[in-house]
């Protein structure tokens, strides 16, 4: 969590819109040739869309409420999908 700014003794206990800021910004600012989010990384929430090491119908199962464009116009999930864009062209992760 260091690399967060966060006390890796003592970690937040649960994603505040700041952190969630600094975790967005600080994946895409690696020197990885690929950042890849799952759809509640970047809207900051904790669904669960599969289990990992099972093998059940629940697994993918799971989907979003509503069409991701809507998403944008949200009070809450907006700004988060809008700070997204805006550090993918900042860190110039997209393609040419």
């Amino acid at each position: 969590m260091t690399f967060l700014g966060e006390d890796k003794d003592n970690p937040p206990a649960f994603m505040t819109d700041k952190l969630h800021e600094v975790f967005i910004r600080t994946l895409l600012e690696a020197k990885s040739c690929w950042t890849i989010f799952v759809i509640s990384d970047i809207l900051g929430v904790d669904w669960r869309f599969n289990q990992p090491g099972t093998a059940t119908d629940d697994n993918w199962s799971q989907r979003l409420d509503r069409p991701l464009s809507e998403y944008h116009d949200d009070l809450v999930y907006g700004p988060k999908l809008c700070l997204l864009r805006e550090e993918i062209l900042k860190t110039q992760r997209v393609p040419e």
